[in-house]
């Protein structure tokens, strides 16, 4: 199995979590260990792309300016969609004085910007390896 398919599947696992943890919060239902799974999967999913890029940088220099920003703000946005933005709700969530339905709304949000990251991550990856 190549690198590109596992992290797509540890990708989906990681999206898959994330769409339980929007149901079953709005069922009311709390998993411990499934918050820790979205969160210790997406920093190590983040760290790894990090290294990815970093490697990647290395080895791709021939691009001109304008597709070198392109692809730096697909980077960033990809990142905080999949990664940051979730890991932020998940740790503040608890602390934030709203309803329920106001969670579940944004848990739901979240979970289809993390679904859009994605995407733009798989677009990303045909961008960067195959030019």
């Amino acid at each position: 199995m190549s690198r590109s398919s596992s992290f797509l599947y540890f990708n989906v696992a990681y999206i898959l979590g994330l769409i339980c943890f929007s149901i079953l919060f709005f069922l009311e239902i709390e998993i411990l260990i499934l918050t820790n799974f979205i969160l210790i999967v997406a920093l190590v999913l983040f760290i790894y792309k990090l290294f990815f890029w970093f490697f990647l940088k290395k080895t791709k220099t021939s691009k001109s300016d304008s597709d070198k920003i392109k692809i730096y703000s697909l980077r960033l946005a990809s990142s905080i969609f999949t990664y940051i933005a979730p890991i932020y709700c998940l740790i503040q969530g608890p602390n934030l004085i709203v309803s329920h339905k106001i969670l579940v709304i944004t848990f739901i949000i979240i979970s289809l910007l993390a679904i859009i990251g994605v995407i733009m991550e798989r677009k990303l990856f045909i961008l960067e390896v195959i030019d």
